[in-house]
């Protein structure tokens, strides 16, 4: 009469005569029995004792808890290393000064350097006023910094800008120009002054009167 093996901790063994038997043995070494399936010791989780589900449940509670808290601790650290970077951001307070008119005709990316520095070149109408001037350029420094701190989300450190009173002239026959100079950069990263008649305003440095063109040339 056929038998089965019964899994103990030890190994497995005969049903009928307890004798010690391989896993893979068709038949008991001891009583020669023929072994059928072998039973099944994995209890459904339904049939398990109340106790025991109640455990496993609060287990796998525990578990979902633990990779919750680990995932917003990760989230935490995440927005700790990126926000004093976001608030750290230069910025310049708005001109209180009217904005005049002017109209911005290149913008671009100085190459060359691990800093985000800007060239922006605008061009006014013939004959504006130094206060003027000052204004726009001042208008043109604040919108430049904040559109790239919101839009473009880049960390602006150096912008020169010239103001052109012809589209035809090339940036160096400006008419006024102005360098911001983010006031936390290393000395060692900070670009040559404008020199000569050049006035300093803070973190600014405006210039009226450009040596390379003579007086009345266009």
């Amino acid at each position: 009469m056929p038998t089965i093996k019964v899994k103990r901790s030890e190994g497995y063994h005969c049903f009928y005569c307890n004798a010690r038997a391989e896993e893979s043995a068709p038949r008991c070494p001891s009583c020669g029995r023929e072994f059928v399936t072998p039973v099944k010791t994995d209890i459904p989780a339904d049939e398990r004792p109340l106790t025991e589900r109640m455990r496993a449940r609060a287990g796998s509670r525990n578990r979902g808890y633990v990779r919750v808290v680990i995932l917003l601790a990760l989230l935490g650290v995440v927005v700790l290393v990126m926000w004093p970077a976001r608030r750290q951001q230069p910025v310049l307070p708005m001109p209180t000064s009217a904005r005049p008119e002017y109209r911005i005709t290149e913008t671009r990316i100085m190459p060359g350097s691990p800093l985000a520095r800007l060239t922006v070149v605008a061009l006014v109408r013939s004959g504006m006023a130094t206060d003027s001037l000052r204004a726009a350029l001042d208008w043109i420094l604040y919108s430049t910094l904040d559109e790239q701190n919101r839009e473009q989300h880049r960390t602006v450190r150096i912008i020169w800008a010239y103001l052109l009173e012809d589209p035809a002239l090339r940036a160096s026959s400006w008419r006024a120009m102005a360098i911001w100079v983010d006031p936390k950069l290393p000395a060692q990263y900070r670009p040559a002054g404008a020199g000569g008649d050049a006035v300093h305003a803070g973190p600014v440095e405006y210039d009226f009167t450009n040596p390379s063109v003579k007086a009345g040339q266009k």
